[in-house]
């Protein structure tokens, strides 16, 4: 981009950013550049929101008591607005621990962060590198393939599967109801959620989720949900625990997705970085830098919870917050010559994962299906190819994808 000064200012007169426009999803570092030659805390009428851009300001937002991740009270608000078929579905979510606070937020992770032992982690690697072997066996050089609903789809919903020990012939039905959740989860409103279907697709979780749970009590194996539920611990109740299992279903599942094919797509505009990661020298950095410069994620959102002065504006009680990853990621305060994809990059302490307490639960899993899984992929295919233009970018405040990702192998 000749000038990003120039569009960005045109796209967004009088200086009100949308960070679900077109540009910022098709050229997030200039982008970045621009809107880090200014204030580092923005108002954005267009979002209604508060976005705190700088690297400085996005962790110190990430760690701030004063701003709040509950979304306990929006979802009464659309419990009360929608009727008691949504009840249900938000009372699910309320025992999601992304959505909670301190001391809830604690209660809800920790059962759930003891049961990642090494010992799971290491059995995880093994299912990991089986799955991507049985994904890529039946794939030659030269067919044309959907990268994205080929592999990148199922082989984050199979390890997950692995992990709470779910048959893995269910993984179709949960796609159904994670895409039905996704309209409540990653959206900034839900207004336009369809209600039957995202009904519908919380009463199968819980049903699910609840059948085999009593299943596992009476016959513990060495997945995920039964040592949460065999723990002898009393911290979670029985739809909280469900939440947790379906969190990690849909988080483990539609992150990794996102990630693996965004990563793919942009690694063909880099091909000393895939020579690089084919080679295996890059195995312990490449995942980060992916995750940085590709991650799904584009903000995540807080309120604010106690009126406060922060870098010379005036935050209300009840205003929301947008942690800009997309923006802090390509800061650079933090990362040296940010616009360059640096597979090799040793010093990465990016935001894709989250930060302090909410650092996600799976991160460590997500690099390793990362690292795996792209590793054997560009070994197996050096002269993969796109089939076609590359995808375009598309997305929403929140969050940056591409629908599909066509190659030929």
């Amino acid at each position: 981009m000749s000038d990003p000064a120039a569009v960005f200012s045109d796209a967004f007169p009088g200086g009100d950013i949308d960070l679900g426009n077109r540009l910022v999803n098709a050229e997030p570092d200039a982008f970045a550049e621009w809107v880090l030659a200014g204030d580092p805390i923005r108002r954005s009428e267009r979002n209604r929101a508060w976005l705190l851009l700088s690297y400085k300001a996005a962790t110190e937002g990430f760690l701030e008591p004063r701003f709040s991740s509950d979304r306990t009270r929006a979802f009464k608000r659309q419990i009360e607005r929608r009727g008691d078929a949504f009840e249900r579905t938000y009372s699910l979510l309320a025992g999601w621990m992304v959505f909670r606070d301190p001391p809830t937020h604690t209660r809800l992770r920790e059962p759930v962060r003891r049961a990642f032992t090494p010992k799971v982690m290491e059995r995880l690697r093994t299912s990991v590198e089986d799955t991507v072997e049985e994904l890529l066996a039946p794939l030659s050089a030269g067919d044309r393939i959907d990268f994205k609903s080929a592999f990148a789809n199922p082989l984050p919903a199979l390890v997950i599967a692995d992990l709470l020990g779910v048959p893995r012939e269910e993984r179709v039905r949960f796609q159904v109801w994670s895409d039905r959740l996704a309209e409540i989860v990653f959206s900034v409103e839900t207004d336009d959620a369809d209600e039957a279907g995202v009904v519908a697709a919380t009463e199968e979780f819980v049903s699910f989720f609840t059948e085999l749970m009593d299943h596992r009590r009476r016959h513990p194996g060495e997945d995920l949900i039964s040592k949460v539920v065999n723990s002898g611990l009393d911290e979670l109740d029985e739809l909280e625990v469900v939440g947790a299992c379906t969190l990690l279903l849909f988080a483990g599942h539609e992150t990794t997705t996102n990630l693996l094919a965004s990563s793919v797509r942009t690694l063909f505009d880099h091909p000393d970085a895939v020579t690089q990661i084919r080679s295996g020298e890059v195995e312990a950095t490449f995942a980060d830098e992916l995750m940085r410069v590709a991650g799904p994620a584009k903000a995540m959102v807080r309120k604010v919870s106690e009126a406060h002065e922060r870098g010379g504006h005036r935050f209300s009680v009840g205003d929301t917050v947008f942690l800009v990853m997309l923006v802090a990621n390509r800061d650079p305060a933090t990362f040296a010559d940010p616009t360059r994809l640096d597979v090799a990059r040793a010093h990465n302490p990016q935001l894709g994962f989250g930060w302090g307490s909410h650092l996600c639960l799976g991160a460590n899993l997500a690099r390793l299906e990362a690292t795996i899984a792209l590793g054997r992929l560009y070994r197996r295919f050096p002269s993969m190819t796109p089939d076609g233009p590359l995808p375009a970018w598309r997305g929403n405040p929140l969050g940056r994808s591409i629908r599909e990702m066509p190659v030929v192998l």
